[in-house]
Order: structure tokens, then sequence, then C-alpha cells
């Protein structure tokens, strides 16, 4: 196996190469495996470098796919694959199975989000082959909090492990699997293959890399690892330093020999860019003494105004250089909270831009029109559970009904279980108008009820439940969505509406598989399909391929781009993981068993830092930092650190725009009719 390494923007062309290389080879296939996010992006970089219109021979697989490979040739496992949804299902069930054995978490089943968490957790533990014997043994070396934490993990992973095995293939099981089958796949003894995009890989992927090294005669791993450990700025890559360290120890033990390939940056003259992302949290760190040409600082009044200036730019460059939209890469920690201003924004001022996101299916209304309807099915529904129902325009009434039914409610107290039941309050023209609309409303809900109380089964009362979708048309109306956001140029979000209901129909098949016969109580069965629904991600998917590309700061930028805006760079932290051992804790745990459980703060800092290093490290032409004056509520923000860091290494640097009454700003800002018209509303 060759390990190429080297600082992230040189990895792409050294991995390109190498194909390329390889293509004069006579083997069968040029495989290429990245994670999942990357694989269109990938396949258009590599068809577009190598020139080729299409290859049979190129393949591009994620690594789930290069584990159905395997099993192809190899034979597959027993069992049906699991996604993140059925995982947290059976966690409940297990949790659940365990009952009064528990100390430290039980009957924690039934708290909001408590399953999927755990589940993260032990996706960890069995991703770094602990056991649960390991765990108890590691619960009886310890003592306090952590002893009860662990001894409580070790009863629920041996539930969970019971409760899957010979049934079920999860992440970890098909990968410990196909670690196993690789030796029989003769595929890989007749073609070469490259893991690229990974950075701090699981256990998991480390021995399939290991395990594919040993049977493939050229492997190779592409790791963004600085190579002269004298760097200056050599502790920002000490977690990638352990992961090869890590993947080495691995190979050892698979019999697969290591070779390292440093790949270095041919010499350049020095550039302000290159600068910057050689001395960025570099200690001793050189200044840059000329004025910078190529970096540019600038404080807005809010965060709208900085997504008008960061448009405005865009549009400018874009004339001004003839590059494209994609040419162009926008950066936010809260990118969540960026997406209404940036859309606006940049519509605005007529440029395209992808917001890269992902959000739960249990936040849609959809799900939440079903999981509200459940909680009215319970004993002691409340009222915000009708308000929340009718909000979500999903029930067989219009917005205007809905509003007047709800007055109604708050006026005369009406209590959720009086829906059921003609409406008794009010004078006699309320009544009239209004007992139509709510017969209409609780229609659905009194035939989901009745539906669930006859239910002998829990397949009986998925039934029931997918009736209730049925009844309200949901189907229907998902489509009428999806066809007016598409029809108002909203085809980003018309695409997340079209994920919604296979998400919801596989949250209810993976019940049906994974739960057993036995009814569940109507909370029971609502909890278990919310944290179903937690599981399961919408992303939003790219609808041109030329359009600036947004997205969070916390993972690597895999492509070069000509300017990089980063916006949004306040000093307020970002939210750690929330997995449920502390630092101190998964420090001792993984001491204890010698194993990689994860990232504590410690390696959690340095990763931040190093992506955000290796994105600056992308812009060949121009970068622009901002930050707000003031968030989205007014209150007051202040500049980060990268700030403060970019001022000590370009001592010249100016802060342009905010209050300063910058002219070439606001001559920018005025760059269209549209946004003219805008800035002179917005001042």
């Amino acid at each position: 196996m060759k390990i190429y390494t080297g600082r992230a923007h040189l990895l792409e062309g050294a991995m390109i190469e190498a194909v390329r290389a390889s293509m004069q080879n006579d083997v069968d296939a040029h495989i290429v495996v990245v994670p999942k996010q990357l694989t269109l992006q990938t396949e258009r970089v590599l068809l577009t470098a190598l020139r080729l219109k299409g290859s049979f021979q190129l393949q591009v697989y994620s690594p789930e796919r290069l584990c159905g490979r395997i099993f192809e040739a190899a034979g597959a496992p027993d069992g049906v694959r699991i996604d993140e949804r059925g995982r947290a299902m059976l966690v409940r069930s297990a949790m659940r199975a365990c009952g009064e054995a528990l100390r430290l978490y039980r009957g924690a089943e039934h708290r909001r989000g408590f399953p999927d968490r755990c589940a993260r957790q032990l996706e960890l533990i069995r991703q770094a082959g602990l056991t649960p014997d390991r765990l108890r043994a590691c619960a009886e070396a310890s003592e306090g909090l952590l002893a009860m934490k662990l001894r409580d993990l070790a009863l629920i992973q041996a539930e969970y492990e019971a409760l899957i095995e010979g049934r079920f293939q999860d992440g970890e099981s098909e990968f410990n699997h196909a670690v196993a089958l690789a030796g029989g796949a003769d595929f890989l003894r007749r073609c070469d293959v490259s893991f690229f995009g990974f950075d701090l890989t699981p256990p998991t992927l480390h021995r399939l890399m290991a395990a594919v090294g040993a049977v493939c005669p050229d492997t190779r791993v592409f790791l963004p690892l600085e190579n002269d450990e004298a760097a200056t700025d050599f502790d920002v890559f000490l977690p990638l330093q352990h992961s090869y360290e890590r993947l080495c120890h691995i190979c050892a033990d698979f019999g697969a020999p290591v070779t390292r390939v440093r790949v270095e940056a041919p010499a350049a003259p020095p550039s302000e860019l290159s600068h910057l992302a050689r001395e960025l949290f570099a200690f001793p760190a050189r200044r840059w003494e000329d004025e910078p040409r190529s970096i540019h600082m600038t404080a807005a009044r809010n965060p709208l105004e900085e997504c008008r200036f960061a448009a405005a730019l865009c549009r400018r460059l874009a004339m001004q250089n003839g590059w494209r939209f994609n040419d162009f890469m926008i950066l936010c920690r809260d990118i969540e909270g960026y997406h209404q201003p940036l859309r606006e924004a940049f519509r605005v001022y007529g440029v395209p831009v992808f917001l890269s996101s992902s959000r739960p299916a249990a936040r849609h209304g959809l799900a939440e029109c079903l999981l509200s309807a459940l909680r009215l099915c319970e004993a002691r529904p409340q009222p915000e559970d009708v308000s929340a129902l009718l909000r979500t325009g999903f029930m067989p009434v219009d917005s205007d009904e809905a509003d007047r039914l709800q007055n109604h409610i708050v006026k005369y107290g009406v209590r959720p279980y009086a829906l059921f039941k003609p409406l008794r309050r009010g004078s006699a023209a309320e009544l009239e108008a209004l007992e139509p609309i709510r017969a209409r409303f609780a229609e659905p809900l009194n035939a989901l009820k009745g539906r669930l109380k006859k239910a002998k089964d829990l397949r009986g009362q998925l039934a029931a439940v997918f009736h209730f979708l049925e009844d309200i048309d949901a189907a229907g109306r998902l489509q009428a969505r999806l066809d007016a956001l598409a029809e108002a140029g909203l085809r980003e979000t018309a695409g997340e509406e079209a994920q919604v209901w296979n998400r919801l129909i596989g949250a209810l098949d993976q019940m049906a598989s994974l739960m057993g016969d036995e009814p569940l109580q109507v909370s029971e069965l609502r909890e278990t399909l919310s944290e179903s629904l937690e599981a399961a991600i919408i992303k939003n998917l790219p609808q041109s391929d030329d359009a600036v590309f947004a997205q969070t700061t916390d993972r690597v930028v895999a492509r070069p781009v000509k300017a990089l805006l980063l916006l949004g760079e306040t000093d307020r932290s970002g939210a750690d993981p929330d997995g449920l051992f502390n630092a101190a804790q998964l420090q001792t745990v993984s001491r204890m068993t010698r194993t990689y459980l994860g990232s504590d703060d410690d390696e959690l800092s340095r990763m931040r830092r190093f992506y955000l290093k290796s994105a600056l490290a992308m812009a060949s032409d121009c970068l622009c930092v901002s930050w707000p004056l003031s968030g989205m509520d007014n209150a007051a923000q202040h500049p980060g650190q990268l700030t403060a860091m970019l001022r000590e290494l370009f001592p010249r640097l100016a802060v342009r725009g905010g209050v300063t009454g910058d002219d070439r700003v606001e001559r920018m800002l005025r760059s269209s009719p549209e946004a003219a018209m805008a800035r002179a509303d917005f001042r």
C-alpha cells in the first residue's frame, strides 16, 4: 500500500496523476473510493482532468458501495441492511429490553434525542472493536459516573447485538464482513484502488483499507498530512499524524506493507495567499509586510448586509474577470442561520447560489403533522399539540380555516379531546360556521384513533398510521407543494420536499421489519417514529452546475476555487458533538482500551483549525473574510480569532465596510437596479 501525504490542496492533483499513470497498466478497473457526498464531484473532476467523456474502467465508489462489490464477488452476509433510522429504533428496543437492569440510563429511551445519541456512541464503540465484555471490564476498573455509564452501555450493546445477530447488518457489521471477505473478492486482484477525501477515518474504514491493500496489488491512500514534522504549524496536523500511525499499525496486522509517498508543492514565487496558507496557526508566524491585494476583511452592520456584500462581490469579480459562479465558494460556521439572508441577497443581485445543508426529516411539516396527530391520540393530549397540527398545513383545512378554529379554541378554552366531538361552546352563528371545519379536521384523527385501538399488533398500528397519511392525502399535498416550489424557481427546496415521503415510508417499513409483532403504547409508537425521523436526514441537491457553493467550515473543502468568502467570522464558539462521554471520560476509556473512540476536545479544536487552514489554501486569487457587528437578533457581535490572526500576519490589511462609510463598497452594493432599490430601502 502507498500512502500519499501532503497538504490538502496538493492531494487532488496527486490523485489525478496517479490514476492517469495507472491507466497505462493492464488492469480491469481503476477504483476511486471517496466519502459518499463526494462521489458525483469526484467523477466530474476525474473525467474533466483526464479528458474522458466516459469510461467503464474508471469507477468512483463510496465505502458502502465498495463493500457491496466485495459481497457480490465473495458472497453476501446474512441479514438486511439498516440505516441510521433502523439503528435508532433498535437501540430504543435494546434499552427497553434492558429495563430495570439499567441504572444511570433507566427510562432514558423516552427522553427526546437520547436513543439517537446513544446509537452514535455505540457506533464509535463498535467501530473501535470493543465488545460488551471489554466495556464491563472497564466499568469494573472505573468508579463513579464513568463506571455507571460503561456498565449500562455494555448492557445496551449486548442487547443491540443480540437483536441484529443473523437478522440485520448495520454499518459496523457490514464493514467487518467486507474486511473478512476481501480476500475472496477476485476483482480486487485485477484492479487498482485509491482512497481519497478521508481525514480522521474510523478504525472500521482503516481495516477495510488494510484488507484491500493486502489483496489489491496497487492500493493508494491519500491523507492530508504535512510531511515535515518540524513545520511551525505541524500542531494543526497532529490528529492526521495519529490517524496515519493507526493506519500503518493496522496494515502491519493485515500483512500489507506500507510505503509513504510525500507530495510536495512545486517551487513557486511567494504570494499573499500561499503565505497565509503556510503561516496561519504557525508558531512563530512570519509577517507579510506589503499591503495585501488578494486578501480583504469586511465588517457589516448585520448578516443581511454581510450577505449582500458577498453577493455583490461575487457578481463584480465574475464580470471583471470572466469567472464562472462555481469558481466561488462561501464558508460559514452557522450556515443554517445564514440561509435566509444568503438566499435573499443573492436573489437581489441575480447570482445563483447553492446552500449545502441537511436537516432531520422530523422537522418537516408532514412529519410534524403525523407526530402531532399521534400525540392527540394519546391519553392526555395538550392544547399545543392541536396548535402544532393546525400549523403544519397538511390537515384538510386551509390556513384561514385553521386560524379561525385556533381562535375559537383559545377564546373558549376548548380541550383537545373535545375536538373529537361536535363543538358546544360559542354562539349559534359561531358553531354553524366552525362545526364543518372541526368535522373535517377531526375526521382523519377519529379514524386514526379508532384504527389504533383496534390494532392487535405493531403492523396493525403502522397500517393505521399509513391510512391516516392516505386520509389527509399527504402524498398529493406534498406533490402540490413540490410543483408550486418548482414553478416559483425554488428547485432546491422542491428537491427536499421530494425526499420526505421516502424517508417517512422508509421509517414505517423499518419499524415493521425491526420491532417485532408486539403492539406499542401510542406514546412509545410516536417516540420511536420521532427518533427514526430525527436520524433520517434530508439533503438539498444542486440544481445548476454553475452556482456559488456555500457550506459549513466544519469539513474539508475538496476542490480549488478562485475566490473564497468566509462569512460570520465572530467570536462565537461552535457546538461540540453530543456524545455520552465528556472529554475526560473519553480519554480515560480510550487509554484503558487502547482504542480510538472519537475526537476529544483538543483533537476537535485542532481539526477545526485544520479544516479552516485547508480551506484557505484552496483559494487561488481572492480571499474575503467578513463579520457582522450585530446578529439577526440585533445582539452585538465581535470579530473572531481569525480576524486577529490576519491582522497580525498582514499588518497593512485594512477593514472595509461596516460603519466606515467606504464609498467603494457602497458603489459595489448598488451595482444592480434591484440591489440599488433594496439598498435604499435597507438604509
